[in-house]
């Protein structure tokens, strides 16, 4: 044996040997010094890229597998592994073609198949990653993560109890596989099943502590629930779940760390200045800034680092004060928050803690704009209209919150309103406004560009005589003025329109008009419309002959 041979020897045999031990610093250490003396050395570039996998570096995995691929390029272990590198890297189509090859090789790889459907689950192509799966399963039945996962995409095609279904066979194969645990909880919280789902949460963060997902996917259903307190404990975890499970750095202050929440929960506000961060959409900024007032009247000092879209208006609220998004936090900071850690901060425990909505006021000159803008449309009391919201995607581990109404049965329910009709769709895609147009039989007034300027927006809304909606950001600015909207909340709901009924203690005055789990919008939508016809034909007209908005 050579002299550079034997080193490699060597060092792949002291690489080993640490990796067993659990020093994966020193075994990576070993695998890299064998790849300077060979740089085609296939185990160690596939071992340095699994290491790397594994801590997350992707990019890294990614280019020690493609050199490992290079080398040798018929093993399909090595495919799959390049495969599961793209795929963490974010690359779907072409992790879609190393596991193609890996089947070209293997085609009764059941680990290549089960991936492969991952990948095409991510790039949006259920159907065909439900078949990847299936046939993952056909060749190893007791295949306890394509179950899982098989259940998942099920879950996303709307197949909630084949779904489950596939969980409880995970379970039985695996009854301490806290993933499986979590994901049949939030399909029977989709299916309404929530004390089920509540055990079922409950057991995965049992199983696993530390198991950030099912801690956050637990506090919404308990918020929903409307048991806050246990709920506001457990939100806490929400940024730490990240979107994938992973730990994400604190985003109070990210590289350093923080007091959680409820370590100093519940916290004296007084004679504390509290730099409050919000670290969800600009709706849930407002939405959580309502408790900053009673912060105040507690005795703290509230300063907030308000979104920019956010800033000008938050700046005209008596009693917070903002804080420059550039310059450096404060030296006489006692606390740095969430605005979503106030309830847990501040005690909340029931309906009867939660405040009014906070209260904005629309600049006078963009509400005369608006103004103008009406008046050239017409006569009579205005309704503003949208029908989507939110993002499509998963987040934690479950569907995001896309939030859609048909926009033919919605032009047909509000048919009957007597005045004008006002788009304020954020973002319509070409051709809805004209679809609508064509099913409500009479021309609207696009309002969609306010939503560039959330200043404009406001000005809109404070004149709106009454508005439908799902919940958006827009609702939020609404409350805030002290309207209320009648808001179309799809199935499964948000934590804070609550599980049931027709208002939330979180929006007094807004009628809710829910979406019916395996029926859909037809009841929603035809109480709409009976509620709409009533307003505008009750004596709600004010003496300037609009609609005040105030009737059910």
């Amino acid at each position: 044996m050579s002299g550079t041979a034997g080193r490699i020897a060597g060092l792949l045999q002291a690489a080993r040997a640490s990796a067993q031990q659990g020093d994966l610093q020193q075994a990576e250490a070993h695998y890299a010094a064998i790849v300077a003396l060979d740089p085609r050395h296939r185990d160690a570039l596939f071992a340095l890229g699994g290491l790397a996998y594994n801590a997350g570096k992707f990019p890294a995995a990614v280019d020690f597998l493609q050199r490992a691929v290079a080398v040798d390029r018929r093993t399909p272990q090595l495919h799959v592994a390049l495969g599961r590198a793209l795929l963490g890297r974010g690359d779907c189509r072409q992790a879609q073609a190393s596991f193609r090859r890996a089947l070209h090789l293997r085609p009764t790889d059941a680990a290549a198949h089960h991936f492969l459907g991952l990948a095409l689950f991510q790039d949006g192509n259920l159907e065909q990653a439900a078949t990847c799966l299936r046939r993952a399963l056909s060749l190893k039945p007791d295949f306890v993560e394509a179950h899982c996962d098989l259940g998942v995409v099920l879950e996303g095609r709307g197949s909630l109890d084949e779904a489950i279904e596939h969980y409880r066979q995970a379970l039985a194969l695996m009854p301490a596989y806290a993933a499986a645990h979590n994901n049949v909880a939030g399909a029977l919280a989709e299916k309404g099943l929530y004390e089920e789902a509540l055990a079922s949460y409950e057991r995965a963060v049992t199983l696993d502590p530390g198991y950030a997902v099912a801690h956050a996917n637990r506090a919404v259903t308990l918020l929903a629930c409307g048991r806050f307190e246990e709920g506001w404990r457990e939100h806490e975890w929400r940024w730490r779940a990240g979107y994938g499970g992973g730990h994400a750095p604190d985003p109070r202050w990210p590289g350093r760390e923080l007091p959680l929440p409820s370590a100093i929960a519940p916290l004296d506000f007084a004679g504390k200045r509290v730099l409050c961060m919000c670290d969800e959409g600009l709706g849930d900024e407002l939405f959580y800034l309502r408790f900053a007032p009673v912060a105040i009247r507690r005795g703290g000092r509230i300063a907030h680092l308000a979104s920019p879209k956010l800033a000008s208006i938050l700046g005209r609220v008596p009693g917070i004060e903002l804080v420059d998004r550039g310059a450096p936090i404060p030296p006489d900071i006692d606390h740095i928050i969430l605005a979503s850690d106030f309830p847990a901060l501040l005690g909340a425990t029931g309906a009867a803690d939660i405040p009014p909505p906070l209260a904005i006021a629309a600049l006078p000159q963009r509400t005369e704009a608006a103004r103008r803008r009406l008046a050239e449309a017409g006569a009579g009391p205005c309704l503003g209209i949208a029908w989507r919201a939110g993002i499509a995607g998963r987040a934690n581990g479950r569907p995001r919150f896309l939030k859609e109404v048909p926009l033919a049965r919605l032009a047909l329910a509000v048919r009957s309103w007597p005045g004008v009709i006002a788009i304020v769709q954020r973002e319509p895609r070409a051709g809805e406004i004209a679809l609508f147009t064509e099913n409500l039989g009479r021309p609207v007034l696009d309002f969609s560009d306010a939503n560039d300027s959330l200043e404009d927006m406001l000005g809109v809304l404070a004149l709106l005589d009454d508005y439908v909606t799902p919940s958006n950001t827009n609702v939020h600015l609404r409350a805030g003025l002290g309207r209320p909207s009648r808001v179309l909340v799809p199935h499964p709901p948000e934590w804070r329109w609550m599980i049931a009924g027709d208002a939330s203690p979180w929006y007094p005055g807004c009628r809710i008009y829910r979406e019916a789990a395996g029926i859909g919008w037809d009841v929603a939508l035809s109480d709409l419309a009976r509620d709409l016809a009533g307003a505008a034909g009750a004596s709600a007209i004010g003496g300037d002959g609009r609609y005040d908005g105030t009737s059910p």
